[in-house]
């Protein structure tokens, strides 16, 4: 943003209680515990035990999840979402340390 990089990143981490990285067309949920749904809201949270990897180009609402289809591929965002957090230009806060790590 205030740095003298010509080009932008490829990629896009978001962070909303769990981490993602978005890459071109995919985006890649970390594994997560916790309840799938808010029995209060009946609203999804996101949460499951297993890698999420979506399509966005083809399902951007995020209902097929493909990772079970390519795990090679879900193994190559779970790596580079992995050395994003290590490095060491990475900032947490305490309370992000205790969730993400």
């Amino acid at each position: 943003m205030l740095g003298e990089a010509t080009t932008g990143r490829d990629h896009v981490v978001q962070h909303n209680d769990r981490l993602a990285l978005r890459e071109g067309r995919w985006k890649y949920i970390a594994p997560s515990p916790g309840l799938a749904m808010t029995k209060t809201t009946n609203s999804e949270t996101a949460n499951d035990p297993d890698p999420q990897r979506y399509d966005l180009a083809s399902d951007p609402a995020e209902t097929r999840n493909c990772a079970p289809a390519g795990p090679a591929r879900v193994a190559a965002l779970m790596k580079r979402l992995e050395a994003i957090q290590n490095h060491p230009s990475a900032r947490e806060t305490k309370t992000d340390e205790k969730r993400i790590r």
